[in-house]
């Protein structure tokens, strides 16, 4: 399944916020970047929206991601 990740970037001492929308990638490769973008300490939100338009946060995906790695085996 394809995902973009939509997130808002806050500045670290203002309080400024930005939103952001990637392109598509897997809910794999997705997860894998909203790690790396919650270790800036700068997301203030973050979700993941398939083609459909159905949003989940991140806790919501990953046991999905999980599930879909685990029928591959």
């Amino acid at each position: 399944m394809k995902v973009q990740i939509e997130w808002i970037y806050k500045h670290p001492n203002r309080s400024i916020t930005h939103p952001f929308t990637s392109g598509d990638m897997s809910l794999t490769e997705a997860l894998q970047v909203a790690d790396d973008l919650e270790r800036t300490g700068r997301v203030k939100s973050l979700t993941f929206r398939d083609h459909k338009g159905v949003t989940w946060s991140k806790e919501r995906a990953t046991p999905f991601n999980r599930r879909k790695v685990d029928h591959r085996s």
